[in-house]
């Protein structure tokens, strides 16, 4: 949960971008954002820090889905769990 609260500060993503991320939007230097506030794209930096933590987000993700697959669509960034975390109701 850390993670997800050092991702939405040290970029200034919203919620909702957080959320529909997809691996390949993720570059060495930056966070591609193709869903954001009026439909426009946007890059957005990231520090060595975050840049880390998604590394290793990342190598835990893969494992967990190697060892026990998902029916899920396995391209996702976010396990489903994650954003129900942010859903309002």
């Amino acid at each position: 949960m850390n993670f997800c609260i050092m991702l939405l500060f040290d970029t200034g993503m919203r919620c909702n971008e957080m959320i529909l991320m997809e691996p390949e939007d993720i570059k060495p230097d930056y966070i591609l954002v193709k869903h954001g506030k009026g439909s426009k794209e946007r890059v957005v930096p990231k520090s060595p820090a975050l840049s880390k933590q998604l590394m290793k987000y990342c190598t835990l993700r893969d494992a967990y889905l190697k060892e026990y697959p998902s029916p899920l669509d396995a391209s996702e960034l976010w396990m489903r769990t994650i954003p129900a975390l942010f859903m309002r109701t």
